[in-house]
């Protein structure tokens, strides 16, 4: 970027003083014409980087990066160092396809920002966007182009064209390159129609294949170059060794060049690849090659199965790149096993995407776990891991959480998260907490993006022929064309709007506030308005025909019904959660909280109960009035209407539902903003042999090594030391909390009702302390002399084997708590989210007082307390209450700890799904993986090398393989 500003003109001064003024993070350089390319824009940016008064302005630096159209970002000189906001400037040259937009404004969130974009739709809000007139000459492409070819400038009747401006550079260089009168370079130039998937292409690619086709020299390869670059026909990219051609004349090269010419010059490049070595290829060539020689292999009929389908491609690729261009790859291979390997990419590609984020061996850990089925693949990643040489975490079976061969893809929202959603024909849309509208392809892919509101989006709805949509924020609705184009503006100007919902024709909408129903047309034209109060969080639906309207009232009012002009019809008397309207009846679905589903005529005449206590308030209702979907227990619940079973899509907690128009599909977001699409076929449900995948809240391992046991809403389970062989106890009692005594010989599990039971491994009740505890964690001392349980009553209860009562600690703090005692039995600590408090066991009197953690571990040695809170840090703190140690485990709040032996190392699980180990001494994490759905607690072998975990899906079982 050294050398001359060009010179513009007086503009260009207003240019850089914007550029300067820092009024918004973003300054978008724009084509006036939206969506053409090759407009001028990166050269405008360039000068602006060149000027003076830019680098003095910037004293942290400039940096560049360049986005190429297979959207890769390609970064030019040293990393952006962390200076203060403003200190340093950013340039995106090339932006034109959304899903690159995310990383790369991630990549500088605290720097100002410089965008060269083909259109402004989707830019983050408040940025500034710079529009570039079409110079008097027109187009610059076609213009430098029929220069330097010698050719009269065709006229383009309408530049907005893309078909017109395509025919336009084909006449040209058509007509140019027949009078060059060097045959020779025209045939060279042809050739590099092979890499037509990428305009960014490394020179020594070019100089490899031109050696293998026409026996160029390295000099002869560079002067042909220096000649195209001559005549327009490609420029140097800011990296040095790749060039860049303009896309209008790689697609003429393309089709120029031929199926024929294509197999011939692709032939010839594999094979000139095949005999350079590998190390000798540049970061850019390695990138290249990393994406597009799959497409090359495919071309000349080679074998991109074996390529593409092995563990060290798999690795590398995702290493750097998304799961689409492994999936991309996989699809070109087409055998049974890459067709396998995509499906689970695509499942499973918002997890593997955070992994990425992370270190490489906790990606190649958690992708074989995702794969554990896969074993062929599966074997090749932990071979790759052993010889790796660092400890890593692997899979003993199958986890539990795999997802079911219905789901089709997940993927991440962004850090908008998503607030609400719903479904259009072939799509999804979302709207995020900063106001942002994203409209997604079923594939994950982002179709349109734009900013719809300045505060969140409370509120959105799609027509039925998809042709529109509306939002709402605040008191504001608008609807929007698919384009992000405003078509109309309703203001409720003092009252909040709560919904908004189409009328099945798409004639109509009506949105709702806590002060009633007001129905509108799309154009904003207000048509009637039903005045009441409403409740919140309301619920609004539309009858089939559009006569009525149905809104929840004030909370123990019941569904109010409006007909079609704004009459107040009555309500239905009945407390409710959440409703839908059939789709084909003249029928209102309700639910109540663990209540049934209620089928109700609108003016009140029961039409039938279904039970669904799986489902929680919130419904949506399919387009053919079958089944119904909504959060649930376990995740994503589908609940047919004909009184058969429900299924469960594990999907964690899911906040919102929405399902496909034709009914053939359904997506549900989390609160963490990861939204998964399933089919609605259920498909076959995946092989559990072992009985190990269903929900389970506590776990504790024997002393031995040889028994776990686990407690879940079906009882107590104990298995052997494989996980397997289970065997029930208390069946048919939900237990939330199990400890194993030291001798192996009995257990004691707290129950979902309160009570304390205490049982013999072969299942003889020995005790039961009523519920009037209502218990909800247990512990064993060392020497089985005595019972620890604490509950919701503000105490910790210490009991004999008996029932007597020892004495009952008083620890006023409310939520859920943990029980820790000391190896030798001398204190015992509980857990809540205010404090955790250490008590004496030899006088019961209260030792110390720590901080709020909501995960405790004790040292085999008694030397250290871990604790763990909601804020993701873990502390380690000796038993007189003296931190000794904090650290941080990626992946936000703890759900649960586990000491290793000898006090060595230390596991802990988070709500966001990873498990990590840390070497306590070294205080870092040695090992993570990553699943689909978080832990509740885990608990090691005495050994240390197997690490066991429970949560919603089921058992899980970890081997901690050492370094060396």
């Amino acid at each position: 970027m050294d050398g001359e500003p060009i010179q513009y003109g007086p503009e260009f001064d207003d240019l850089v003083a914007e550029l300067l003024r820092g009024g918004a993070d973003v300054v978008a350089v724009v084509p006036e014409i939206d969506g053409l390319e090759c407009a001028g824009t990166t050269t405008l940016a360039r000068a602006m980087c060149a000027d003076p008064r830019v680098a003095e302005h910037f004293s942290g630096g400039v940096f560049w990066y360049e986005i190429g159209s297979d959207g890769l970002i390609r970064s030019v000189g040293q990393d952006i160092p962390g200076e203060e906001p403003g200190d340093v400037l950013v340039v995106f040259d090339g932006l034109h396809r959304h899903p690159t937009r995310p990383s790369a404004f991630e990549l500088a969130p605290m720097a100002r920002t410089l965008l060269t974009v083909r259109s402004a739709a989707g830019l983050p809000s408040g940025a500034e966007i710079i529009r570039m007139p079409l110079p008097e000459r027109g187009w610059p492409l076609l213009s430098t182009l029929s220069s330097a070819l010698g050719t009269a400038q065709p006229h383009l009747a309408d530049p907005g064209d893309a078909a017109e401006r395509a025919s336009a550079v084909r006449r040209v260089l058509a007509e140019g390159l027949a009078g060059l009168g060097t045959p020779g370079s025209v045939e060279r130039l042809l050739e590099l129609g092979v890499f037509a998937a990428d305009g960014h292409v490394p020179a020594r690619m070019i100089q490899l294949l031109w050696r293998r086709t026409a026996d160029l020299s390295e000099v002869e390869a560079e002067l042909t170059l220096a000649g195209l670059r001559a005549l327009g026909l490609l420029r140097t990219s800011f990296h040095d060794d790749v060039l860049v051609v303009p896309e209008p004349v790689m697609a003429y090269l393309a089709e120029t060049l031929g199926a024929e010419g294509a197999l011939r010059a692709g032939r010839a490049l594999v094979e000139a690849l095949v005999e350079h070595p590998w190390e000798w290829l540049t970061e850019a060539e390695r990138t290249y090659l990393a994406v597009h020689l799959p497409r090359l292999m495919a071309g000349i009929g080679g074998p991109v199965a074996d390529l593409v389908c092995g563990a060290g491609w798999i690795v590398t690729k995702l290493g750097t790149h998304s799961t689409a261009y492994l999936e991309r790859d996989l699809e070109l291979a087409g055998t049974p096993l890459a067709n396998r390997l995509r499906r689970t990419l695509a499942q499973n590609a918002a997890m593997l995407a955070e992994a990425r984020e992370g270190s490489q061996k906790t990606l190649v850990a958690t992708l074989a776990g995702r794969l554990h089925p896969v074993s062929p693949v599966a074997g090749e990643l932990r071979e790759l891991l052993r010889e790796s040489g660092h400890a890593w975490l692997e899979c003993l079976w199958e986890p539990p959480d795999l997802p079911a061969e219905s789901l089709r893809r997940s993927w991440r929202a962004g850090p908008d998260g998503v607030e609400v959603m719903a479904a259009g024909p072939g799509l999804l849309v979302t709207g995020g907490s900063e106001g942002k509208v994203t409209l997604w392809n079923l594939d994950g892919t982002i179709r349109t993006e734009f900013q719809a509101h300045q505060d969140g989006v409370d509120a959105l709805a799609v027509a039925p022929d998809g042709d529109w949509l509306v939002t709402a924020s605040e008191s504001v609705a608008v609807v929007w064309g698919l384009d992000g184009t405003p078509m109309a503006r309703i203001d409720h100007e003092t009252s909040l709007i709560q919904k908004v919902a189409v009328a099945p024709d798409g004639a109509w909408l009506v949105t709702a506030t806590l002060e009633g129903v007001v129905a509108w047309r799309p154009d904003g034209e207000r048509l009637w308005q039903a005045e009441m109060e409403t409740g919140y969080p309301a619920n609004l639906s539309i009858g089939a025909a559009g006569a009525w309207v149905a809104v929840n009232g004030p909370k123990g009012s019941g569904v109010q019904i409006i007909t079609w002009g704004g009459t107040l019809r009555g309500a239905l008397g009945l407390g409710v959660d959440g409703s839908a309207a059939h789709p084909r009846h003249d029928l209102l679905v309700i639910k109540d909280e663990d209540g049934p589903l209620r089928m109700l005529r609108p003016n009140g005449t029961p039409a039938g109960t279904i039970p669904a206590g799986d489902l929680y308030e919130a419904i949506t209702i399919a387009p053919d009035g079958t089944w119904v979907a909504g959060p649930g227990r376990g995740g994503l619940v589908v609940q047919p209407l004909d009184g058969r079973p429900p299924s469960t899509r594990a999907a964690g907690h899911v906040q919102h539902v929405a399902i496909g128009p034709d009914g053939t599909w359904l997506a549900g977001a989390d609160y963490d903003g990861v939204i998964k699409v399933w089919a609605r076929e259920d498909g076959l449900p995946r092989p559990d042999e072992h009985l190990r995948r269903r929900p389970l809240w506590s776990i504790a391992v024997g002393s031995r090594g040889d028994l776990i046991a686990t407690a879940g809403p079906d009882g107590v389970t104990l298995w052997d030391g494989e996980g397997s062989d289970p065997r029930t106890l208390l069946e048919g009692t939900a237990c939330n909390s199990v400890a194993i005594s030291p001798d192996e010989t009995w257990l004691a599990a707290t129950g979902y009702d309160g009570d304390l039971r205490v049982v013999t491994m072969s299942g003889v009740m020995t005790l039961m302390v009523p519920a009037h505890h209502r218990a909800h964690a247990v512990a064993i001392s060392p020497d089985g002399d005595w019972i620890a349980t604490v509950g919701n009553d503000d105490a910790v209860v210490i009991w004999r084997g008996n029932g007597v009562q020892v004495a009952r600690l008083s620890c006023p703090d409310d939520g859920w708590r943990q029980l820790a005692i000391a190896p030798d039995g001398s204190w015992v600590a509980c857990g809540g989210r205010e404090q955790v408090r250490l008590w004496d066991t030899a006088t019961w009197e209260l030792r110390s007082t720590l901080p709020g953690a909501d995960a405790l571990a004790v040292a085999p040695d008694g030397r250290w307390l871990a604790t763990g809170a909601t804020d993701g840090v873990v502390r380690l703190w000796d038993p007189v209450g003296l931190e000794l140690a904090e650290f941080e485990a990626p992946g936000g709040a703890l759900n649960g700890l586990a000491a290793g032996p000898f006090g060595s190392w230390l596991a802990a699980a988070t709500a966001g799904g990873l498990v990590h180990v840390w070497d306590v001494e070294e205080e870092a994490i040695i090992a993570s993986i990553h699943l689909d759905q978080s832990l509740t607690e885990c608990a090691w072998t005495p050994g240390g090398t197997r690490l066991f975990g429970v949560g919603g899906a089921g058992l899980y079982g970890f081997k901690l393989h050492l370094r060396g």
